[in-house]
Parts: structure tokens; C-alpha cells; sequence
């Protein structure tokens, strides 16, 4: 079985950042996250049209 010295839980921006100062700073870092693809809040996924994105920004009101 893997050890780690922290395990991130949750890949959005800020799991992100905080599991890659970890990393920087030398320790074994495990990011977990539900989805199939990491960025939550900044994640894109196709439209209805083929061929096009739509990015999802959190909102800020």
C-alpha cells in the first residue's frame, strides 16, 4: 500500500495549488477528486454544438 504525506481531496483551483506547493516543497502528495477531470469550477464541457466549449466560472456575485 502507497503511503503519502498529505492527501489533497477535491481537484479544483485550490486543491490544485495546495498540492503542488506540497509537492514543491518534497513531500508525496495523493489529489483525489470525484470527477473525471480535474479543475472543478474552471473545467470545461462541451456545448450542444460539436466542436465548441463551454467554460463554467464560478460566479462572483
Amino acid at each position: 500500500m502507497a503511503e503519502y504525506d498529505g492527501i489533497v481531496i477535491g481537484g479544483g483551483p485550490n486543491g490544485l495549488t495546495v498540492a503542488a506547493y506540497m509537492a514543491k516543497a518534497g513531500l508525496k502528495v495523493l489529489v483525489v477528486e470525484r470527477r473525471y477531470e480535474m479543475g472543478a469550477a474552471c473545467a470545461q464541457r462541451e456545448s450542444r454544438t460539436p466542436g465548441s466549449c463551454i467554460t463554467r466560472m464560478p460566479s462572483t456575485t
